[in-house]
């Protein structure tokens, strides 16, 4: 049952747009008009729909005794117009003076129809009709979709994670305990978790589903390289929740995502070889949306430095293509969304793949490569490759650290670490030409002066412009 709604809360429901899952209808609609939108929802992440709220936002409201015979059959409109029925809840919340009938419906295993003979999906704030091919698609995905309803033998109410699920009831302001909270959510059934229930909020999801976290691979260099010129220099598997895998995975690509400094006169421009958004996105995205009924594989992000691609097991859902992604969207896994939306992982529905695409280009990248072979999903972005100005003046700069006492090697690498970022000794020597030797002393050296900064331990040591600089 859905918690009652407070005046303050359908306050701010009022407030926000209509989207992926949120819909005002005036009371004076059809029962057929609100059963395109009951299907549109149950097809898609289901949603919530606000009777009694005009287009432009104005609450008209309902009268429970003079409008009785108009609410029923509203509600009637999701058995008499829907096949199958679409299952709802529903109340009225009061808002200054008026009565709001809320109806909420739940994402289902199923693919509804209306007595029109159309199929509808909700795709951002639309209710769209689909072809033939594109329901038989969905129909597909909600069999692949039903995989984290299912629940999983011996993972029960004493594996969940405590802190964790009420990090969650915090965010959401829930004040209930545990089991009800998870039992609201469709993830407990019974005393046992489901695949969702398990991969959100057990402590050790991998306990029960092998592999269902993140492999992160770092590469010198734009290329795999086995033998003597291997090039792997950091891997490292994450498992975890889903809310802390998403958390542990950022921060852990965060310290490899460099920023490009150069100079411009004495003064420093920085930019990020990826932008914040984009890199993150296609994160949560693959971890949100990978097809968990694949066991044995999981999402590997692999960065060079020129790209990092992002391996996620599992074709795109449903409606989804490559050709559509930035305009369509279906959730494989909308019990795990839904979740994932109060720690802010996921904001509205699908606008986040389009915002990769636009920050992308604002950034100067190429736009990101998708590719899907059916089994595996690919996002690549390809790293921002500032263009330096050619009024760059670093004579005045060169002055200076010359009359510092700085070789002449040392000045081509500060000046190299300014305009492409983070070096290591290796890549030192290469660059300068000297041995190994030197080139510790070189830099242990500039590191003395507070010219650079130490980053990382062992052979993942690299350094950084000091802030001073």
């Amino acid at each position: 049952m859905a918690e009652l709604l407070r005046e303050q809360e359908l306050e701010y429901l009022i407030a926000a747009p209509e989207g992926q899952t949120l819909e005002w209808k005036s009371p004076r609609i059809h029962p057929r008009d609100l059963a395109t939108t009951l299907i549109a929802f149950a097809n898609a992440d289901g949603g919530r729909l606000l009777i009694g709220i005009e287009d432009d936002g104005t609450v008209s409201g309902l009268d429970l005794v003079a409008d009785r015979q108009q609410v029923e059959r509203l509600l009637r409109a999701a058995y008499e117009f829907c096949t199958p029925s679409v299952q709802i809840e529903y109340q009225f919340a009061p808002y200054r003076g008026h009565q709001v009938l809320v109806i909420d419906v739940p994402v289902s295993p199923r693919v509804h129809n209306h007595n029109n003979g159309r199929v509808y999906l909700r795709v951002l704030d639309r209710d769209q009709p689909l072809s033939a091919d594109e329901t038989l698609r969905v129909a597909f995905a909600k069999g692949q979709a039903s995989y984290e309803t299912q629940p999983v033998r011996g993972a029960t109410l004493e594996d969940v994670d405590q802190d964790l699920i009420q990090e969650y009831a915090r965010l959401r302001g829930f004040d209930q305990p545990a089991e009800r909270l998870l039992r609201g959510l469709n993830l407990l059934v019974e005393n046992t978790l489901t695949v969702a229930g398990a991969l959100l909020f057990a402590r050790e999801p991998g306990r029960w589903l092998p592999r269902a976290g993140v492999d992160f691979l770092k590469f010198e260099g734009t290329t795999i390289e086995l033998g003597e010129a291997f090039n792997l220099v950091k891997r490292q598997e994450l498992t975890a929740p889903l809310p802390r895998l998403i958390r542990r995975t950022w921060e852990l690509v965060g310290t490899f995502v460099r920023t490009r400094r150069w100079l411009r006169g004495l003064e420093m421009t920085e930019q990020p070889e990826y932008p914040d958004f984009a890199w993150r996105e296609v994160i949560v995205n693959a971890t949100a949306h990978r097809d968990y009924s694949i066991t044995g594989t999981a999402i590997q992000v692999r960065m060079f430095d020129d790209r990092l691609e992002v391996e996620s097991p599992g074709g795109l859902p449903g409606i989804v293509t490559v050709e559509n992604i930035r305009r369509r969207h279906f959730s494989r896994n909308p019990h795990i969304v839904g979740v994932l939306k109060a720690w802010h992982y996921i904001e509205e529905l699908g606008f986040g793949v389009d915002r990769v695409f636009r920050e992308m280009e604002a950034a100067g990248a190429p736009p990101p490569l998708i590719t899907d072979d059916g089994g595996v999903v690919t996002v690549t972005l390809y790293a921002v490759r500032p263009t330096i100005p050619e009024q760059v003046d670093l004579n005045e700069q060169a002055v200076r650290w010359a009359e510092m006492g700085l070789n002449e090697r040392q000045m081509k690498a500060l000046i190299h670490i300014a305009q492409h970022g983070p070096i290591s000794r290796k890549q030192y020597c290469e660059l300068i030409g000297v041995s190994r030797m030197t080139a510790y002393r070189d830099l242990a050296d500039l590191v003395k002066r507070d010219l650079l900064q130490v980053r990382g331990s062992g052979r993942y040591v690299h350094y950084v412009l000091a802030e001073k600089v």
